[in-house]
């Protein structure tokens, strides 16, 4: 396994956001940015410090929004319900149990997907009852009213010894619930100082090697999990996993792969759902584009997918010597067995992982871009075709979600020290 040493490179990932350019790459010059017209709406009360958004909406038109209230080092996931014009529905309501045991950084948010039978699953990740052990357990919280209450959580990772189990993400189908993250139960690694990673976005180590990818599932609504499956090795250690439940019940999974010369690019794997039980079984990944982004540190940007029956288009971001530091999109035709050139959506984005929906017949992407805010570009068919692309000023870490031809974002602001969750609304 490759062990690299991580420091904070996030001045040197800038630099090379703005040095790097090459014509082949340039954006479409039929596209054209606008400033946000709309009203933001903003979620969590003044003089809370509340940040890590995630988004999702049901078949009745509510939408959810999952965030973190920071207190010292307390923490508790709350979800709040909006209608489908964006009024808020009812009161907040916490997801985990006890107060104070959730533990997130703006690296990883909590997830939540919404089943067909309006079921609303959170996952969330929780402090271990040792203060002075290290690492986390990754928990699944079901409300089965409509966000009024949550069930007793269940335990997703299977492992009995203190590790890390983060940058986690969540699908859900008629076959089951299904959870993937990055795992270190097999890692030995140093102590990872969240506060500092919360604040700037790398993690602050000394020495960080790889990760794992895992994933677990529930045939039983998120009551219990199998056991635990490692689908890849040599793993960007805080770069975000996806995944996707496509239409025609392919599931995919993606993640930064590390590969030899510490080059770190995005990777994708397929599976399809077992009849019996629901479980998974993916193949061999894909490398989606070779970027040339040779880094010895942690950009935590994952990636985005999105798919219509075996057409899957990937997005995320790189500063790779292969072309300009940018936000990138690439498009399979064959269900993640190949994928097509890289497209350049923007060369204004900056390292996180990205957003991308559909509304309806169009791919909405949102993203951080290097002035602070977030920048959504719209196409028909690919990002050549990209029709426009609007500002967000003051705005990060996104999070979408499209309902009745709207696009709900949620994404955090910093005023006085302290984050706060809004929502803008966009036709």
């Amino acid at each position: 396994m490759i062990r690299s040493g991580f420091t904070y490179l996030f001045i040197a990932l800038i630099l090379i956001s703005v040095g790097c350019a090459k014509t082949a790459d340039k954006p479409s010059a039929d596209s054209k940015t606008n400033p946000d017209t709309g009203s933001a709406i903003r979620i969590s009360a003044d003089g809370i410090d509340a940040a890590e958004p995630a988004i999702a909406a049901d078949a009745q038109g509510n939408v959810f929004v999952v965030f973190v209230e920071h207190s010292g080092k307390a923490a508790d996931v709350f979800v709040q319900k909006l209608d489908a014009n964006g009024k808020v529905a009812d009161e907040k309501v916490r997801v985990n149990p006890a107060a104070g045991e959730a533990k997130a950084w703006k690296g990883d948010p909590p997830t939540i997907a919404v089943a067909k039978d309006n079921t609303i699953y959170i996952g969330w990740t929780r402090k271990l009852a040792d203060e002075k052990a290290k690492g986390n357990d990754l928990m699944l919280s079901a409300s089965r009213d409509g966000g009024r209450t949550f069930g007793e959580p269940a335990k997703v990772n299977d492992d009995t010894k203190p590790a890390s189990h983060g940058m986690h993400s969540l699908a859900v189908d008629s076959m089951g619930v299904y959870v993937a993250w990055l795992d270190e139960r097999n890692i030995v690694t140093q102590t990872h100082d969240m506060e500092k990673m919360g604040a700037a976005m790398a993690h602050h180590e000394d020495t960080e090697p790889n990760s794992e990818v895992f994933y677990s599932y529930s045939n039983d609504g998120g009551k219990t999990f199998f056991g635990n499956k490692k689908i890849a090795s040599d793993v960007c250690p805080c770069c975000k996993t996806t995944l996707l439940i496509a239409d025609n019940g392919t599931v995919y999974a993606a993640w930064r792969q590390v590969l030899k010369g510490d080059h770190r690019h995005i990777a994708v794997a397929r599976s399809t759902v077992m009849s019996t039980g629901g479980d998974l079984v993916f193949n061999d990944a894909v490398i989606v584009s070779d970027d040339n982004w040779q880094i010895n540190a942690c950009p935590v940007s994952g990636a985005a997918l999105t798919a219509n029956g075996e057409t899957l288009d990937v997005m995320w971001y790189t500063a790779g010597a292969a072309g300009q530091a940018g936000m990138y999109f690439a498009r399979s035709a064959d269900g993640g067995k190949t994928f097509g050139p890289r497209l350049l959506v923007s060369n204004e984005a900056t390292s996180g992982t990205p957003v991308l929906v559909q509304q309806g017949a169009k791919a909405v992407a949102v993203f951080a871009d290097v002035s602070g805010g977030l920048l959504t570009a719209k196409w028909e068919g690919d990002p050549a075709s990209k029709t426009s692309q609007t500002k967000t000023a003051d705005a990060n870490l996104p999070a979408s979600v499209s309902l009745k031809g709207k696009i709900f974002t949620a994404f955090v602001r910093n005023s006085g020290g302290k984050n706060s969750i809004w929502v803008t609304i966009a036709e």
